[in-house]
């Protein structure tokens, strides 16, 4: 869908070198580069219980960016989920390419503080 060297290329103004990248400047990001490139949609920063959202973006084959928080191996850290398995309402494990050339890589949901979708 994306033209990733143009992507990257245009998510890094809005990253400051050598700190975090935030929701509201990957939103930011996200949505200045779709309406470039692409027709005008709508780009969603959520930062509360997000199991039902998921569900909604992944089954839409939308891409949805998962941020981690305080995991074990992550710690903080931008993923893109490709599944999930919830066992209750928004607890459960979603499975995701970590852009370490990782995927399937399967995170827990209480790791997780948010995300960015377009929807």
């Amino acid at each position: 869908m994306f033209k990733k060297h143009k992507f990257i290329s245009f998510l890094i103004i809005f990253a400051r070198m050598g700190t975090s990248t935030n929701y509201i400047e990957l939103k930011r990001g996200l949505s200045l580069y779709i309406k470039q490139y692409y027709k005008p949609t709508t780009v969603t920063a959520n930062t509360y219980s997000w199991g039902d959202r998921i569900r909604t973006i992944i089954g839409k084959n939308y891409p949805c960016i998962l941020g981690l928080t305080s995991h074990p191996r992550y710690g903080e850290h931008w993923v893109v989920v490709t599944g999930y398995n919830f066992t209750s309402h928004n607890s459960g494990t979603y499975t995701v390419n970590d852009g370490w050339g990782n995927v399937g890589i399967k995170i827990n949901s209480s790791c997780t503080d948010g995300g960015v979708d377009i929807g």
